[in-house]
């Protein structure tokens, strides 16, 4: 059953689903938000693309299976199995929805029940192969953190906390509940720093947009970065990265109408070109 959702403005200018959009051709900024309104209040759904495509784009000429593959390749949404059932959920449904207290429970199964699909490189889509996903069982929280949970909206409210807010782990907010932290992250077998990775970017780039949350998809894209090259895999190569980001008027906003995002900067493509200089206007790796 469809719900009451809300959006803050600053979704309209969200850079990375506008981006998105337009590399993949598909409505993926209104089927995103359309999602919301399919989903229980812990961010899940079904994974019944006809269905869900009469709820969010239904006079549209789209295969929603498409849409629904562009959204998840580029970390938006998760898709996961329980036994036979397809499920799917919002990784950041809970940092901007406020829910009824009226609203039932989740009768979904959470995706650690389960295990999370990889998707493929198909259906036209460009740079897929940039977002690989892992097939273990995850949740939304990361790694041991304390980075503050950001509430959005409910019904007939609106939500707690300035989106763009910058959260460091040494703020007063509240750790997460250890029995999340445990199941997120396996330390036997995920030794990436994820946290001294963002307290880098926090500590660094302060003038930069805020990161209120390290989530699964943040996670993702910081494991397939540090898995990708040896020399990639050090606190010390992740400082001077941020430090080399700080020579680039574009990036930092002085030189445009644009300031680069932490998702901008973990992005594998843009990854790449940004260490390469292209963004600098001279070639050269960060120190």
């Amino acid at each position: 059953m469809p719900r009451i959702r809300t959006v803050k403005p600053e979704f309209f200018q969200h850079y990375e689903l506008y981006k998105a959009e337009e590399e993949s051709g598909l409505p993926l900024r209104v089927a995103f938000s359309g999602l919301w309104t399919q989903s229980d209040r812990e961010g899940r759904f079904k994974w019944r693309p006809e269905q869900l495509k009469l709820g969010c784009l239904p006079y549209d000429n789209v295969d929603f299976s498409r849409v629904l593959h562009a959204l998840t390749t580029r970390g938006f949404i998760v898709k996961y199995a329980v036994g036979d059932a397809w499920f799917g959920v919002i990784p950041s449904f809970r940092m901007h929805q406020v829910i009824n207290n009226r609203e039932s429970e989740s009768k979904l199964p959470a995706p650690e029940q389960g295990h999370i699909e990889q998707p493929s490189n198909g259906g036209g889509l460009e740079h897929d192969s940039d977002y690989e996903i892992d097939k273990n069982p995850r949740v939304d929280h990361a790694c041991p953190t304390r980075l503050k949970h950001a509430q959005g909206e409910g019904k007939g409210r609106e939500g707690k906390g300035k989106e763009g807010e910058r959260v460091s782990s040494e703020d007063d907010a509240p750790a997460l509940e250890e029995h999340d932290e445990q199941k997120t992250v396996n330390k036997k077998t995920d030794t990436v720093p994820y946290q001294k990775i963002v307290d880098l970017f926090l500590t660094r780039l302060p003038e930069l947009p805020a990161i209120k949350k390290l989530s699964v998809a943040r996670q993702r894209k910081i494991k397939n970065i540090w898995k990708s090259d040896p020399k990639f895999q050090s606190v010390e190569f992740w400082g001077g990265y941020f430090d080399h980001i700080r020579h680039s008027d574009f990036l930092m906003g002085r030189s445009k109408d644009f300031q680069a995002s932490f998702d901008f900067l973990i992005d594998g493509a843009k990854f790449l070109k940004i260490i390469e200089g292209n963004y600098h206007g001279t070639k050269g790796q960060p120190s």
